[in-house]
């Protein structure tokens, strides 16, 4: 349904009537009188075309030009005012459908479909219903082999030339597939070397050619022996083999296959420290039969189409694919892979370490494919031949391409920059956000999510090691789901996203100086900034409360530009409204007094008085991050803003707790060792949202107290690894996670305690929140059990007057009704043998207190 942007409250049911004089009424939803919206409508803006573009992305700090009173007269409708008024349809990315785009003049039309790759229109097709699952897989098979049976309905721009979905899937699928497209797929899906596959059969009769000559051969012909003239090249770890032609006097890609086991054995280098192959079982391979195949195919280049042979269009084949063995013998099902590559990228000399190569940097992508399926195929979404079946949408972990998609950076970071360019340009500039989080796992998003492992690098010191040491203790994960919440535990969502969502603003503005992205890599353009409604919305005063609307699937983020006037010296901004808030977070990079800083509350609420020359804030660009990594997490709702022309007294700021246990031990008894890794973190907060005069029941006017209403809200991880070595058996482990969150209302009565003291008291019991924890049993005769349990933790109350430099807080010396301080009142470093366990809490508050008038 179409709505105003912005639109007050007051107005949220004027729809309930039928159209009157002064609306307009479009698709069944009435336009607010004119009169209403001029409060809060731009009276003058300068519009160089709205709807398609960011026509001014760095506007000019301090306010200015919005509302100024010239040019249009004050009140009229204005394409580009950031309010959809007047007969609008929309205004830029606000108003329209998914399948409309809003135009210059602000009217919704049919938004041109971006071209579609072969593999989207196949998934097109299946939500469509033209086709079914199993038609799907087989022609994705023959999209990203470049198969001649493609029907012309799925060429689209061309075939992706990676899939690892498809094998994953395919792990699930093959045994159920119908006979007829088994047999389509069968010889696509065995090695290129086995007599029965496509790239070794013999040439049919009426290949194909295009132009003037013949097209290049894809089968491989027979030698001498009457067997497929597949010759290899080997290496330390790894054999690579090319078709000969069945030409007894040369080796026509023998110098790519040289080139190919040099590339590959650089990489191996670089990525051993993280993990290995698993060791393959190819008898049919040079001794010994336990490297890793490199296929170098030569795909077929074209179709027929129309009587002539079309060239294909798209990306070069690049496949990782697993293959057996496949078992549990290490905890999850992982299993060996090769990889298969087109032989015409390969270059006729091997680069070095520091120089630019898209040829690795596709090897790398693909080889850690291999590593990972080594490592955790399960978590992935894969499975071996009589495991469990997994429908489509649970066979695809959006952290396979997108860790695989990091590694050629992070093990080679000159390699390929114009894709590191593109993913990111895409990441920031196409994502439609309600559906387009980290977890999307279509067409491109999740190549483009390589933003999110490159980020934890930058933030790691810049070292890959701390990411890739995640993927080295993913055994304990089974499913996808799992696999996230390791990495969560690993690099905590709640801490991590809202931090990529506030850098990726990514603007150049005067005084804030996060480290940008380009810093870590140049190839990351600046100003490049997300999807936002522009030109920036003015927050005028008085008005009614505003409601932006906001659509936000698990792990992504919503942004607005706002301007402030002069005149409006107050503003809230509420995110509680919005459905899943626990998952939320709320940041603003604002502009005080020609200025730019960062301003992040520790919850849901966040207010600025304009009479502090701290709190001047005359724009600002607001982040609304859903660090939820539940797929079912989303949050569509709307959020409140607030404005007055005069700062209201009370209080503001926020309480936080934190409070972790982390031990160590390792225990010896005999010949059996017991290792215990326990870590648990608790942070609560407490954010002030309102302040009111409250006369106490039996007491006589002159006796009010202050009673403030806070936001609660609480996070708390929990992970726990038992390792039980046994000399006879082998090693049996034990995990343990859980993650949680509780929020709530918590009304305290602020007390005065002397002069420049006050003291806060709860005036109710705390909440109660609840963590299912999930426990994975590994046990050393290759059994594996999963349970879960709940723990009920509180809202710590008890904790505040447990503090005494809290009660009562002082304010600061030479800062009157600021209240700031930080506590550790527990510390504890308790040996254990062979480790220790250390306890923390503490408790620290930053309050500021303004008059209220009675």
């Amino acid at each position: 349904m179409i709505k105003e942007i912005f639109r007050p409250a007051s107005l949220r049911h004027a729809c309930l009537a039928p159209p009157v004089s002064g609306h307009a009424w479009r698709a069944g939803v009435c336009r607010a009188p004119l009169a209403l919206l001029v409060v809060f409508t731009a009276a003058a803006v300068v519009v160089h075309g709205c709807g398609g573009g960011d026509d001014d992305p760095t506007p000019d700090a301090g306010g200015e030009g919005e509302g100024g009173g010239e040019g249009e007269g004050e009140g009229q409708p204005s394409c580009g005012n950031g309010v959809v008024d007047g007969a609008e349809d929309c205004e830029r990315d606000v108003g329209c459908s998914a399948d409309h785009v809003c135009t210059a003049v602000c009217v919704c039309e049919d938004d041109p479909p971006a071209p579609m790759t072969s593999q989207a229109l196949i998934e097109q097709a299946v939500d469509d219903g033209a086709i079914d699952y199993a038609t799907s897989l087989q022609y994705r098979v023959w999209a990203l082999f470049h198969a001649p049976e493609l029907p012309e309905a799925y060429d689209g721009v061309g075939t992706l030339g990676d899939d690892a979905y498809l094998f994953l899937e395919l792990s699930h699928a093959r045994e159920s597939l119908p006979a007829e497209v088994e047999a389509a797929i069968a010889p696509y899906l065995v090695r290129p070397t086995d007599p029965t596959s496509a790239f070794s059969e013999p040439p049919a009769e009426g290949d194909f050619s295009f132009g003037p000559g013949p097209a290049p051969q894809v089968r491989c012909p027979l030698d001498a022996a009457g067997r497929p003239d597949w010759r290899s090249t080997g290496t330390d770890h790894f054999v690579i083999w090319s078709c000969g032609y069945a030409d007894p006097e040369g080796d026509r890609y023998s110098i790519q296959r040289g080139v190919a086991g040099e590339v590959a054995e650089q990489a191996y280098d670089k990525m051993q420290s993280f993990a290995v192959p698993r060791a393959d079982v190819n008898i049919d391979g040079p001794a010994p039969a336990t490297r890793t195949d490199i296929y170098l195919l030569a795909a077929n280049e074209c179709r027929l189409r129309g009587g002539f042979c079309v060239p294909i269009p798209g990306d070069a084949l690049a496949a990782a694919v697993p293959v057996g063995p496949c078992d549990r013998a290490s905890g999850p099902f992982t299993s060996s892979g090769y990889l298969l590559m087109n032989v015409l990228s390969v270059p006729l000399e091997a680069p070095i370490a520091l120089e630019e190569s898209t040829f690795r940097a596709h090897l790398v992508h693909e080889l850690f494919h291999v590593l990972s399926y080594g490592l955790n195929l399960e978590a992935q979404g894969g499975t071996c031949p009589g495991g469990p079946r997994l429908p489509p949408q649970e066979a695809r972990s959006w952290l396979t391409e997108a860790s695989a998609e990091w590694s050629s950076f992070a093990f080679f970071p000159p390699d390929d920059p114009g894709r590191r360019t593109k993913l990111f340009v895409e990441f920031q500039d196409r994502r439609r956000y309600l559906r387009s989080g980290l977890h999307e796992t279509r067409e491109m998003l999740p190549y483009e999510a390589r933003l999110y492992p490159f980020f934890l690098q930058s933030e790691s010191n810049r070292e890959p090691a701390p990411f890739l040491d995640f993927w080295k203790t993913s055994q304990p994960a089974r499913t996808i789901a799992q696999l996230d919440h390791r990495l969560d535990l690993a690099f905590s969502f709640a801490d991590e996203f809202p931090e990529l969502a506030v850098r990726n603003v990514n603007r150049e503005l005067p005084g804030y100086s996060p480290t940008p992205h380009w810093e870590f890599d140049n190839e990351l353009p600046l100003d490049i900034s997300p999807r936002m409604m522009e030109p920036a919305l003015p927050l005028w005063a008085p008005s009614p409360a505003l409601l932006p609307p906001v659509a936000i699937s698990p792990l992504a983020a919503h942004y607005d530009h706002m301007r402030i006037p002069e005149e409006t010296r107050w503003v809230r901004i509420d995110i509680r409204p919005l459905p899943n808030a626990e998952h939320l977070a709320l940041d603003a990079i604002v502009n005080v007094r020609g200025s730019w800083k960062r301003l992040s509350p520790s919850g849901p609420v966040l207010d600025f008085c304009r009479e502090g020359d701290d709190e001047d804030v005359s724009e600002l660009y607001l982040v609304i991050s859903n660090f939820d990594h539940d797929r079912a997490g989303s949050s569509e709702g709307e959020y409140r803003i607030t404005t007055a022309t005069a700062c209201p007294g009370g209080w503001s700021g926020s309480i936080t707790a934190v409070a972790t246990v982390d031990r160590n031990e390792t225990a010896e008894s005999g010949p059996y060792t017991t290792v215990t890794d326990h870590h648990q973190r608790e942070e609560q907060t407490w954010t002030v949202t309102g302040t009111e005069l409250v006369l106490p029941p039996g007491m006589p006017a002159g006796f009010e107290t202050e009673q403030v209403s806070t936001a609660w809200r609480a996070h708390k991880t929990y992970a726990e690894t038992i390792t039980f070595t046994d000399p006879d058996c082998g090693v049996t482990t034990d995990v343990s996670a859980g993650v949680a969150e509780g929020t709530g209302p918590t009304v305290f009565t602020a007390t005065p305690g002397g002069p420049g003291a006050y003291s806060f008291f709860p005036q109710a019991v705390g909440h109660e929140y609840q963590m299912t924890i999930v426990q994975t049993h590994d046990a050393c005769d290759g059994t594996h059990a999963t349970f879960e349990g709940t723990q009920a933790y509180y809202e710590n109350l008890g904790l505040m007057a447990a503090v005494q430099e809290f009660i009562p807080m002082h304010e600061l010396e030479g800062d009157p009704g600021h209240f700031v301080g930080s506590v550790t009142f527990i510390h504890q470093e308790i040996p254990l043998e062979g480790g220790s366990e250390i306890v923390d809490q503490t408790l620290s508050w930053d309050l500021v207190r303004t008059p209220l008038s009675e």
